[in-house]
């Protein structure tokens, strides 16, 4: 299900998410004010699964900073309006 990487953003139903050329493969969504995100690193064998009714710091950016923490890369935080 996976996408070929340099040819495809999206496999059958799979997404490649690169955080600064650590990739992971996964899927997220959204439905009335839920949002989700389930991603995964085969080379590392880390999962990360995300799930919100709400949204004031949109969930791709949430998801990176958590991938930052694992990496120990440096983490922006987000501005609340």
């Amino acid at each position: 299900m996976e996408p070929l990487i340099g040819k495809e953003d999206w496999g059958r139903g799979i997404a490649v998410w690169d955080f600064e050329g650590t990739i992971f493969y996964g899927h997220g969504g959204d439905t009335l004010g839920s949002h989700a995100v389930l991603i995964y690193n085969k080379e590392a064998d880390i999962s990360i699964a995300y799930n919100t009714n709400g949204e004031r710091i949109k969930k791709e950016d949430f998801i990176k900073n958590v991938v930052n923490v694992l990496y120990d890369r440096e983490v922006k935080l987000p501005e609340l309006k």
